[in-house]
């Protein structure tokens, strides 16, 4: 939005829009392709950062299917990834948690068959389509909620449809792709 209102950020706050979306100020201001300095891009042997997958795509929408072929990496630091849990990232398709999660965007998800009501999740349903909704437990009821509500009114799951559902993991992070 800044750019278009031709501003642009300058000194700490610009370093600290570059620091937030893991990039150097350079690729943030568009004057290089290069989206991580020398200290972004470590190498595989690099302790504090850890190549995490992204995996296919899952949907913010309806009609996507969560596919498991893995599309490229991203770095992740070691800090968050020592908790036991496996991780990987998925790749957004569709505008149902917009504005929260866009199309395009990646969302690390720590691979957990459980979480707590209201949590973020990515959740399989039919064992086919893989969407990332808001999970509401309530009595003999699980509903996914959109951030977009108008456009994707919540999905009810009662009683024996609940079955249908299976919690693949929790959205713990979210990378924002500038373009």
């Amino acid at each position: 939005t800044w750019k278009k209102r031709g501003l642009t950020p300058k000194g700490e706050t610009l370093t600290k829009i570059a620091d937030y979306f893991g990039v150097t100020t350079d690729y943030l201001l568009g004057n290089s392709p290069v989206r991580h300095g020398t200290m972004e891009i470590q190498s595989v042997n690099d302790e504090r950062y850890i190549p995490v997958p992204v995996i296919g795509v899952v949907a913010a929408g309806y009609q996507a299917l969560a596919d498991t072929n893995i599309i490229g990496y991203e770095l992740v630091s070691a800090d968050i990834l020592n908790d036991g849990f496996e991780y990987a990232w998925l790749k957004v398709k569709g505008d149902s948690m917009y504005p929260l999660i866009m199309d395009g965007d990646l969302v690390l998800v720590r691979l957990q068959d459980e979480i707590d009501s209201g949590d973020l999740a990515v959740v399989i349903v039919d064992e086919e389509d893989g969407v990332i909704k808001r999970v509401n437990y309530s009595t003999n009821k699980v509903t996914l909620i959109s951030e977009n509500a108008e456009k994707y009114p919540p999905r009810v799951f009662e009683r024996n449809d609940i079955s249908r559902l299976r919690i693949w993991g929790k959205a713990i992070d979210l990378k924002r792709k500038l373009n």
